[in-house]
């Protein structure tokens, strides 16, 4: 009988140390249950992709950070980034603000490549809460989106006198501007002439544009020493870039030969066009003509 009664009495000193323990236990359960934990997710994203895009200059493209709250506290959220040297910000759009836990938003920002190359774009994003003491704290991520910039082509046409501008991510065809140049002298001679002094020599350059490009020509001659001018130097070529395929114009001078002997006349001839991006580029060619000057 005296060992039940010590059992029993056991087992109540045993019941009532159970109670105890968890009377014990359940507050610090319930402190870690409220326990702060922030947390966030910020995935970059343009063109399609996580991690890299490819871009041109010229064109606007869209730069978005989407944000996740996967902690158990409200987050106030805030980004930034540095724009890259020659990047023009058209527009920033955050719909963030102060982030519920397991909620989203997406701030965007959009911009204007104007030099080509590789970039790497760090965006810093913030999360701020308040902790279990009540003091304001911050968690921060910065994830990195690489961009490769290609260059998008410009260029200009030039038909009948009206230009007008191409672009286009793909590189125009090469321009090859040419021409042909012919002098001839009084007796429609290709290379050489023999004339007398006295008489007027006139000194023709024909030139011929040989290519597809409008050409717009220009020619320098020096006169001979003891030769005389006998009227002013005629051109027929356009003054604009508008001499076209396959179209002729000529450029005369009028010589009185004064000198006897032999006489190399060099023609200057430069036709000027634009090439592919509406930069002003020149072909020369400087034939030469060999006068024979006799008494």
């Amino acid at each position: 009988m005296a060992n039940q009664s010590r059992r029993f009495f056991l087992v109540n000193i045993a019941l009532v140390l159970a109670l105890v323990g968890s009377m014990i236990l359940l507050p610090a359960m319930q402190t870690q249950a409220a326990a702060v934990l922030p947390n966030m997710v910020a995935t970059l994203l343009s063109g399609g992709s996580t991690y890299t895009s490819t871009v041109y200059t010229g064109k606007v493209i869209s730069f978005q950070a989407n944000v996740k709250n996967v902690g158990n506290v409200p987050l106030q959220i805030t980004a930034t980034l540095t724009p890259p040297a020659n990047w023009d910000v058209n527009d920033k759009y955050d719909n963030c603000g102060t982030l519920a836990a397991g909620s989203s938003c997406t701030l965007t920002w959009l911009f204007t490549p104007q030099t080509a190359g590789q970039v790497y774009l760090r965006v810093y994003v913030r999360g701020s809460y308040t902790d279990a003491n009540g003091n304001a704290a911050r968690i921060t991520g910065a994830p990195a989106f690489f961009f490769n910039v290609l260059p998008t082509y410009s260029w200009q046409i030039v038909n009948n006198g009206s230009i007008s501008t191409n672009t286009s991510t793909v590189p125009p065809a090469m321009l090859f501007p040419s021409m042909s140049v012919t002098l001839t002298g009084n007796d429609v001679a290709t290379y050489a002439e023999t004339v007398p002094t006295g008489k007027q020599f006139i000194f023709r350059a024909i030139v011929e544009n040989t290519s597809n490009i409008p050409l717009q020509v220009v020619a320098n001659l020096a006169v001979p020493t003891g030769w005389g001018v006998t009227q002013n130097m005629f051109n027929s070529c356009p003054s604009t870039a508008n001499l076209a395929h396959k179209q002729s114009c000529e450029i005369s001078w009028y010589f009185n030969p004064l000198v006897t002997g032999q006489v190399y006349l060099r023609v200057y001839v430069r036709a000027y066009y634009l090439d592919v991006y509406g930069n002003t580029q020149r072909i020369t060619q400087a034939p030469a003509f060999i006068v024979n000057v006799v008494p």
